[in-house]
């Protein structure tokens, strides 16, 4: 047939072959629009949520790359030099300063960049000399001072007398979060560089986009003659391995459902016009014609779709961070706001639509198969109804025909039948494990609020622990106590004390590691030989309010649980646990689950002295060289374990072994009037911006007329923590909404492709007396079979893939067991029931709009 021997005939052919057929056609092409738009928008939304996570972990902590220790001048100018470093920070601590009113701050000398890492400058400008300098608004309040650039001080140094020195504030830069949840007050100054002499120094840097940083490292280290050990990466900097691997486990479900849904579609499409290429072969169209005809109408709908399913897919990506408020973020780098952006990462979205139209053509090679294996006669007159099975209906006067006609028409065309319990059970899996994801982000955000010291709204502590008669005092708590809108107030005083240490099991590295710090940053360590020549080692008895114990019973292990039953020789022991399973094996933190750095027990004794006269200021105290000094030993048992200390941990002193708690009554019999260390307040939840505003000026007002205390708010921090999970929960219930109209698209179209091959059965039923009613029972009837079958697989299907989840979000380290959310099957399967109801109706009404005698007659 000299027609269609060009490759030009072939594609008109196949042009009016797509016109002719317009619902199979815009079934195909909606299922390829949208699946288009979804591998846009999951791998856009991927990579713009990897970002902003990323952007707020280096907000709070640091932008740089990596810290290298103990450079000297030489070495720092040649990093300065280095083509590859595009931001490099330079401080250091110049002295501790001590306010009038005994507030301490610290004097940092810092280089622009350093200061303006993650920050930007409000008003005034960077300092250009030594005794200019600028601060954050929050730490010159809590120092006493007055905001204002222009201003001149003197602030007295720590430690050295009267000896002060003159500061000129040039300029304010934004709250630092870090600073702010650490209560670290910091001023900058201007760094000399000239001034260092022999000093070694530390530095930080960031290398230039587009380079490979670990080459990149391994060249300085080659060049400035350096250690491994000296470089230490920003550990909130992803990973190129992690982000690729997360790409192909994304990529490999996309495909598989997508193309699952698509091949569902097409196989509809196919089955109901193939007798049309019966026809075409009869006319002389070769069997590679054939197969060339399938592959053009797949490839031609496929690049009809691509530019309207990436533009879909840019849209939903848009609107999703519109809905999730990641435009509204405020974040500062290198002095500027960060612009927010789209990640639109081309590669594995190129990858995976060349993967997708690899599998169209696999798709196509196969109906092509499927079509040119028949013989030309067989294919124009079975209409693809070959593969049936034949089943006979043995109708019973008990059971009304149409369950007899479903059970029929289930077990007729088994291969659909399959088909669609396997979508449906496809489908079900996937949305069971949206659903538990969005509860266990849920439970996840909720447990880092409850473990991470961001459990009250205000938090005001002292700045010196070392002695328990410095920090709040009760006329402070009294002024706190008026202050109005707050609704609960927690206290914890605490007292150093020494252990006595009984060798018993524990976690030596981390202990060691800890010691090790505690060492560099005070020049002790809390482990040695008392007076009496004994082990002990050095940890604080804390006393709680009823308010504080009673939040404290949440994070119980073992032991008694009611701790406003506590007696007054028990105490509860508060220490974290190590992780023993996992990626966080062998980490330490606020774990339920997980093995206590010590292995102490329930009802256990404790020996406990500390110094009579209670100056625990004495630095022989902390260096064990307090020979002559009197303490007074006591017994306690212990009660209860708990794995978190609730209030907040207040300096590395208090981070290596465990905590002795006892009620802030029994605590007054060893000290009768304590200052306070910290103190958590609580606000009314429906507090204005304001409001909030007044209670922390208040509070710093307060802070620093009681002297060597900062006080700060903690509801930005907690705000933002919401904001993740409600970012994670519009992004997974925006992949469902995508995901949901294509599984619907499937399942109607292969419901209506079962109706289509036994339309002219059910007119003929319809002649002899069947109503339409019967039909809709009919259908029903099928469609309820389908959808138990599918939610029953469900069960077992989604078991492995729900356990998967609870493992990969370590769930088991915060103490919440596995369970089946049979809440989300439930719901699942009351939605699937909804749809079945819905879908039966509108085939029903299908029929109805359909003539019989036409359709008799009619070949597709």
């Amino acid at each position: 047939m000299k027609k269609v021997k060009n490759r030009k005939t072939l594609l008109e052919i196949c042009l009016r072959f797509i016109r002719a057929y317009r619902k199979n056609t815009l079934a195909l092409l909606l299922s390829f629009i949208l699946t288009i738009s979804l591998i846009v928008s999951i791998f856009t939304l991927l990579h713009t949520n990897q970002q902003i996570t990323e952007k707020q972990n280096l907000f709070i902590y640091t932008a740089m790359d990596y810290e290298i220790n103990e450079l000297n001048a030489k070495q720092i100018k040649q990093l300065e030099n280095d083509p590859a470093i595009e931001h490099l920070g330079l401080s250091r601590e110049v002295a501790k300063v001590q306010t009038a009113g005994n507030q301490r701050g610290n004097l940092v000398a810092a280089n622009p960049t350093e200061i303006l890492t993650v920050s930007t400058m409000l008003k005034g400008r960077m300092p250009k000399k030594s005794g200019e300098i600028v601060a954050e608004k929050w730490t010159l309040l809590n120092l006493g001072l007055h905001p204002t650039v222009g201003q001149k001080f003197k602030l007295p140094i720590a430690g050295k007398g009267k000896e002060a020195i003159e500061l000129e504030l040039v300029g304010i830069i934004n709250d630092l979060a870090f600073n702010k949840r650490s209560a670290s007050l910091t001023l900058y100054t201007f760094f000399d560089f000239s001034s260092m002499g022999n000093q070694l120094q530390t530095a930080r840097f960031a290398f230039k986009p587009g380079v490979d940083k670990e080459h990149q490292r391994k060249e300085l280290q080659r060049k400035l003659g350096l250690h491994k050990k000296q470089f230490s990466p920003n550990v909130w900097k992803s990973s190129s391995t992690a982000s690729f691997l997360l790409d192909l486990e994304i990529g490999i479900l996309l495909l598989v459902v997508c193309l699952s849904i698509v091949y569902g579609i097409y196989r509809v499409a196919l089955m109901t016009r193939k007798n049309q290429y019966g026809i075409f072969r009869a006319i002389g169209l070769t069997k590679n014609q054939i197969r060339q005809l399938v592959i053009y109408e797949l490839f031609l709908l496929f690049f009809a779709a691509l530019p309207l399913g990436v533009l879909l897919g840019w849209g939903t990506s848009h609107l999703v961070t519109v809905l999730s408020k990641d435009q509204m973020m405020e974040i500062f780098f290198w002095g500027k706001a960060d612009r927010f952006d789209l990640v639109i990462p081309y590669l594995p979205i190129a990858v995976c639509l060349l993967a997708f139209v690899f599998a169209l053509l696999l798709i196509g090679l196969i109906a092509s198969k499927i079509i040119n294996k028949e013989g030309i006669i067989e294919t124009i007159f079975n209409s693809g109804q070959q593969n049936m099975r034949t089943f006979s209906v043995n109708h019973q006067t008990r059971i009304p025909i149409a369950w007899d006609l479903a059970r029929k028409y289930i077990a007729q065309d088994i291969r659909t039948t399959i088909y669609i319990i396997v979508s449906l059970t496809i489908g079900s899996c996937l949305f069971m494990g949206l659903l538990y994801q969005s509860d266990l982000a849920n439970q996840t955000q909720q447990i880092k609020i409850d473990t991470d010291f961001f459990s009250s709204d205000f938090i005001m502590s002292t700045n010196d622990d070392r002695t328990p008669n410095v920090g709040i005092t009760q006329k402070t708590l009294k002024k706190i106590c008026a202050i109005g809108n707050v609704n609960a107030v927690e206290t914890q005083s605490a007292l150093p004390i020494q252990v006595r240490d009984t060798g018993l099991k524990r976690n030596i590295s981390f202990i060691d590691q800890q010691n090790k710090n505690i060492k560099k940053s005070y020049g002790f360590e809390l482990h040695g030989k008392n007076h009496a020549g004994k082990e002990v080692y050095r940890t604080k008895l804390k006393g709680y309010n009823a308010a504080a114990l009673k939040k404290l019973q949440n994070y119980w292990l073992k032991g008694t649980r009611d701790f406003s039953k506590l007696k007054e020789n028990e105490v509860i022991v508060a220490m974290p646990t190590t992780s023993e399973s996992g990626r966080s094996k062998d980490m330490v933190g606020f774990f339920k689950n997980g093995r206590p750095i010590m292995d102490y027990q329930i009802n256990d004794s404790l020996k406990i002295s500390y110094r009579e006269d209670l100056n625990t200021a004495d630095p022989e105290y902390w260096t064990f060289s307090d020979m002559n000094q009197k303490y007074i030993d006591k017994h306690y048992k212990i009660a209860s374990i708990v794995y978190y200390t609730y209030m907040p941990i207040v300096s590395q002193l208090e981070q290596i072994y465990p905590l002795l708690i006892t009620s802030e009554t029994h605590f007054k019999n060893v000290i009768p009037k304590p200052a306070y260390e910290t103190i958590n307040l609580h606000a009314n939840p429906d507090l204005s911006k304001k409001g909030q505003t007044e209670i922390e000026n208040q509070l710093i007002h307060l802070a620093v007329k009681n002297q060597n205390v900062t006080a700060r708010s903690m509801i930005d921090e907690k705000e933002q923590l919401y904001s993740i999970y409600h970012k994670e929960r519009v992004y997974v219930f925006g992949i469902a909404f995508v995901v949901f109209i294509l599984a619907i698209t499937n399942l109607i179209n292969s419901l209506k492709y079962r109706i289509e091959t036994r339309k002219r059965e059910l007119f003929l039923f319809k002649a002899i007396g069947m109503t339409y009613r019967d039909f809709s029972k009919i259908i029903l009837l099928e469609n309820i079979f389908f959808v138990a079958a599918a939610l029953l697989i469900t069960i077992i299907g989604s078991s492995p893939i729900m356990k998967a989840l609870y493992q990969k979000n370590q769930m088991y380290l915060l103490g919440k067991s596995y369970q089946f959310p049979f809440l989300n099957y439930l719901v699942i399967s009351g939605a699937s029931l909804i749809i079945c109801l819905v879908v039966s109706s509108y085939l029903t009404g299908y029929l109805k709009k359909t003539s019989i005698l036409e359709e008799m007659n009619r070949i597709e």
